[in-house]
């Protein structure tokens, strides 16, 4: 089973359940699960087996996400200050 890889800012990889650890650990509103995780052996666990889970059936979840084209809309400076100035 290949395995997602995070790449921290200091350059240290970080794969599998700790990649999702150290994920939660750069966004603001997951830092709660990182602290969690580094407290308890429990939810680290928990979070390994969660993502062995996932990374096992990754091709038949992959079936459930359309596969649609990227939408990309182009906007200048002008248009995003109107749209939230």
């Amino acid at each position: 089973m290949a395995s997602s890889h995070l790449v921290d800012p200091p350059g240290t990889i970080h794969s599998a359940g700790d990649g999702i650890v150290e994920l939660a650990r750069l966004l603001t509103g997951a830092r709660w699960l990182a602290k969690l995780a580094d407290r308890s052996p429990r939810v680290r666990t928990a979070i390994d087996r969660s993502y062995v889970a996932v990374a096992t059936q990754r091709d038949r979840l992959a079936r459930l996400v359309p596969d649609l084209a990227p939408t990309v809309r182009s906007c200048s400076i002008q248009d995003a200050h109107r749209s939230f100035g």
